[in-house]
């Protein structure tokens, strides 16, 4: 639930306990000294979103980027208490865009690119019916990768394009969309 402020507080200091593990073990050091300090705090990985009544709420006026954004605002506020400067990165599947929120600054957004994944991204409707997973499209894409990355210029945050190498709808071919790399990378540098 990301309005549930008990869950939050466990995957808060979850994530907090994890960072002083992984900090106690030395592996941060050299990014610590030079101020390359960031924190992942993302949701799961599937579409099972919470329906509670406040979640349900938000989502009705900015869809489920817009609730998990706000989550996300929420811990890069409260991680300044504790790394001064330091960025969280949190992950968005859904390819809807909020009305009101924007990224905070420190947010780093893992946009994930789940789209049609034998088409490049700018190919528009790859078909006629959607694409492959969950009726996916390039165009939906498109859209929302252009809204993300206005809002992270508004904003100062980073906007992250996580591509998926992997061919979900031929299984007996060896990934034919690898190609498709070269075209989505031109995209995003261009667009």
């Amino acid at each position: 639930c990301a309005t549930d402020n008990n869950v939050y507080n466990t995957l808060f200091e979850g994530m907090l306990d994890c960072a002083r593990m992984a900090m106690s073990w030395g592996y941060w050091t050299p990014y610590i000294e030079e101020g390359l300090t960031s924190f992942s705090f993302s949701i799961c990985d599937n579409s099972l979103f919470c329906t509670c009544r406040n979640c349900t709420k938000i989502k009705r006026n900015e869809g489920f980027s817009g609730l998990y954004i706000q989550l996300y605002n929420k811990a890069c506020e409260e991680l300044q208490t504790y790394y001064p400067g330091a960025k969280l990165y949190g992950i968005i599947y859904a390819k809807d865009t909020p009305k009101t929120t924007l990224p905070h600054k420190n947010l780093i957004i893992q946009y994930c690119g789940v789209s049609c994944h034998n088409h490049i991204i700018n190919m528009e409707k790859c078909y006629p019916n959607g694409g492959q997973l969950n009726d996916y499209t390039n165009d939906i894409d498109v859209v929302s990768l252009k809204y993300w990355g206005e809002a992270c210029k508004q904003t100062g945050a980073e906007l992250w394009y996580w591509t998926y190498p992997v061919n979900y709808h031929y299984f007996f071919m060896d990934t034919p969309n690898i190609p498709n790399l070269y075209y989505n990378t031109k995209f995003l540098i261009d667009e």
